[in-house]
């Protein structure tokens, strides 16, 4: 399972502590392991490396995640997430106010 797109929502938002269930950054109660069933955990594998995605054509703040569930992340191929830059700086405001992040993921586990 994957969570793309842009959440609208910075780093440390209440939004990504929910998504990511980060012990350093608690999500409510209301959706800690064991509350709810299922695996809601997902991860930000750009979490380590600051990481602006907007505005595109001066990014400055994070925006836009690739948040993979432990599964898929077994198989992230390494070094292959990155904020994509398809486009020069200045015709990037034409195109999109947000930078793409795209990686790729092998089609099974490592």
């Amino acid at each position: 399972m994957l969570v793309a797109g842009d959440l609208n929502s910075l780093p440390d938002s209440p939004e990504l502590r929910l998504l990511l269930n980060n012990p350093d950054r608690p999500a409510p109660d209301s959706v800690q392991p064991g509350r709810v069933p299922g695996d809601i955990r997902f991860t930000d594998p750009l979490s380590d490396r600051p990481t602006p995605t907007h505005p595109a054509d001066n990014p400055v703040r994070q925006l836009d995640y690739l948040l993979p569930n432990p599964a898929l992340s077994d198989r992230l191929v390494d070094g292959s997430i990155r904020v994509a830059r398809p486009l020069p700086a200045d015709s990037m405001a034409a195109t999109s106010d947000h930078l793409p992040v795209a990686a790729s993921f092998l089609r099974s586990a490592k």
